[in-house]
Parts: C-alpha cells; structure tokens; sequence
C-alpha cells in the first residue's frame, strides 16, 4: 500500500477551507476573520484564537502568515511555543516571553541585519539591551552599543538568547533558577521583547505581526493561568498586532474571560459532523470537509467510500483526530497486506486506538464525568473542561455547542451513564 509523500503538518498544501455556519459566512471562518481585522485597521490588533486541540487552529495560522497581503502589510513573526519550551514541564511567563525576545532577535540578525548598524538605539533601548548581555553573559563588563558596534551587539544578544532558551528547555535546574530569578522576572523580559519590538520595526519599515501558536497546549491550569489570565497583560500590551492561541479549557473560565474582556476573541469550531437527531449519519459539512483533507493526504483509490466516511464521523470533526485514526488504520492494512483500507479493517484499528484510550479513563471520577456528559451533552467545571483539553470528550457544533464522550468511547459512556443511574 503505498500512500502520498508525507506532508508536513501545518502546510499550505493540505489547508481546506471549512464551511462558517448555516449561512456559510466568510467571517466566520477564523482565518479569514483574522485576515479581514488585520488589513481594515489602522491600529495594532489583539487577538485570542480558541478552538479544541487538532481543530486546526496552527493550519488556519499557516494560511494567515502565508497570506500575500498580510506578508506586505506587516512584518510577520511566527513562532511555536511546543518548538521553543518543554510544555510537558513547569511553563510560566518569563519562559514564553523569553522564547519570543529569542526569535526577535534571530529574526533581526537574520532578516534585517544588514540595516542594524545604519539606525542607533533610543537611550533607554540601550540601557535594556546592556543590562541584558550582562545577564546572558555571566556578568561580563559591557559598554553601551554604538552605531559602530550595532551589529556585534545584537549578534550576541541572539546568541546568548538561544543558549537560554536551549537550556531552559532540557535543564530543570536551569528552568527553577529562572522562574525564581529576579534578573528574569516577567517586566524585565517584556521590556526586552518590547525593545526588540521597536528595533523591528524600524528596521522593517512596517507593523509588526505577532503570531504565537502552540499556547493552547500548555496543559497545567496552574501554568495555562499564569500565561493567559494573571499576566496575559503583558502579552497583550506589547508594540504589535497579535494572534496568540489560548487553552480550549480557559474559553469556559471566568476569571479568563475577565482578563480578555476588551480583546476580540475568535473561535474555530470543530467540522460538523453529525447532529443531535441523527448521530449516526455524516453530515455534508463534515463530508465535504474530510473528503477534501483526506485528497490532499493520500489516493482516494487506497481508501473505501465507506471506510472514508466512518473516520470523518468517528473524529468527533476535529481534523488531527481524523488524520490519526487514518494513519491507525492504514497501518494495519499494511500489517494485512491489504492494497485498500475497507470499513472492515478500519473498524478493527479503531478498536485498537479505543484500547489504548481506556488507559486514560481508570479513574472512576473519569469514568462517571464522562457519562454524566453524555446524558446531559454539557460540561460542568474544569474536571470536564480537562476532558475536552484531552480530547477524551469533543465538542460539537451545530447552531450551538453541545458535548459527548469521544465517538469511540460512546458505548463505554453509555454503560457508565447507566451505573450511575443504577
């Protein structure tokens, strides 16, 4: 069985573009809502992107800093949090503010450096940008920089900044040692990347566009509220146009929704799949959806009709979740030696990704939650709301969101729903 080259993912070439509604409105689809609010306005633009893990949010980003227009208005810089920082260990934000100074930095040295040494720092840049290099090497005596010595400066300055960020992301004690630091405390590094900032667009001569992805996978609600709800201040307050993506789990807490209450927040709904009334049959939206994704994957003459259409209805509409039990089942075709994934064998590698989920439900907190959700179809405080974060329970939306244990874990919510009854 012999399937596509594989495709880097997010990329240009497997984005499908996703109906907006009832209507099919363009601006409710995310990218083109960002797109539309970046290039009508004059002023710097904020912006929250929300959506369940594997909904797309990062392909919809791709799209928007591949985007023609958006790449003349603005200077764009785009950076992964999952790429930079162990979001598996202790996250805070002096660390996600110092993976941005470190890519601004780069970019500057990279894209921008034959203009450094032509423009002079404001004084109180200089006195950061000083400060800074001492701190990233070890107390070295440094003097200001000058126009002549521009460029070295900001060669080490990105030096430095990689080193940091490389051990923060492997060496715990190094990690500890930061989070406690008062050389790092988060003021002092939002005044970095805001220098930064200034230097970059000077040095580019246009607005610069912020693009910060992979923030919805900080899974600590300690950490996730640190970030986005105690500090998101400092995000939100620097010199640029942003999109930041946010935990789906915070789109229900209060006390987020306060610290983002004067920010346009945007968000990407899961592919309609199936409706309340009728589980059982795909939606067109879903089928048109997952029909275009799957050909830009892999051969339609490698796959049945009926097998296509089983995982697009058994991903919940979250398009990362279609693409694994995809490749689930591709695999055991291969094991079998069959040339065509069939309803038959996907179903028996569905059965082996459900095994491997009920790994995670041995709690008999897990186990009453989810059936509780899947007698009332809501969600009922953060124990829920980690769920849906874990993809253990999605989100569907029709005209309005309503919630479900996982397709393949429905007929284990079905029984726990009724031993609770019981």
């Amino acid at each position: 069985m012999k399937k596509k080259d594989d495709v880097a993912w997010p990329s240009a070439e497997v984005y499908v573009s996703r109906a907006g509604g009832p209507a099919d409105a363009p601006e409710s689809k995310p990218y083109l809502r960002l797109r539309r609010r970046l290039l009508k306005s004059r002023d710097a633009q904020r912006m929250l992107l929300h959506g369940q893990i594997g909904s797309g949010k990062s392909m919809e980003l791709h799209q928007l800093t591949l985007d023609p227009e958006i790449r003349t208005a603005y200077e764009v810089v785009s950076i992964s949090l999952a790429d930079r920082l162990n979001l598996a260990a202790e996250v805070n934000v002096r660390l996600v503010l110092l993976a941005l100074a470190q890519e601004l930095a780069r970019t500057l040295v990279e894209d921008h450096g034959q203009k450094v040494g032509r423009l002079g720092w404001a004084a109180d840049d200089e006195k950061i940008l000083a400060e800074w290099l001492r701190v990233l090497t070890g107390g070295t005596g440094l003097s200001a920089p000058d126009k002549v010595i521009a460029d070295d400066w900001l060669l080490k300055l990105s030096a430095g900044l990689l080193e940091k960020t490389i051990q923060v992301r492997s060496d715990d004690s190094v990690r500890q040692a930061l989070t406690t630091s008062e050389a790092f405390a988060p003021s002092k590094v939002r005044d970095l990347v805001h220098a930064l900032l200034v230097r970059l667009h000077r040095m580019a001569e246009r607005s610069v566009l912020l693009v910060v992805d992979d923030g919805d996978k900080i899974g600590d609600d300690e950490a996730a509220r640190d970030v986005f709800v105690r500090n998101l201040h400092l995000l939100l307050g620097l010199p640029c146009s942003s999109v930041l993506t946010v935990p789906f789990w915070l789109h229900f807490d209060p006390d987020y929704k306060a610290a983002a209450r004067n920010v346009h927040r945007v968000t990407l709904n899961n592919v309609k799949v199936i409706s309340r009334d009728n589980p059982d049959q795909l939606a067109d939206p879903g089928r048109q959806f997952f029909q275009a994704l799957y050909d830009r994957l892999a051969e339609r003459a490698l796959i049945e009709p009926t097998a296509l259409e089983l995982a697009a209805r058994t991903s919940g509409g979250v398009p990362r979740e279609f693409i694994r039990l995809l490749a689930a089942g591709f695999d055991l075709a291969d094991e079998r030696g069959a040339t065509v994934l069939d309803q038959g064998t996907l179903r028996a590698a569905l059965a082996l990704v459900r095994r491997e989920m009920l790994g995670f439900t041995q709690d008999q907190q897990v186990r009453e939650a989810l059936g509780r959700i899947h007698r009332t179809r809501r969600l009922s405080g953060l124990a829920d709301w980690k769920l849906l974060n874990a993809l253990l329970v999605v989100e569907y939306t029709n005209d309005e969101p309503w919630y479900d244990a996982h397709p393949l874990l429905l007929k284990d919510a079905e029984a726990w729903a009724g031993e609770a009854d019981g």
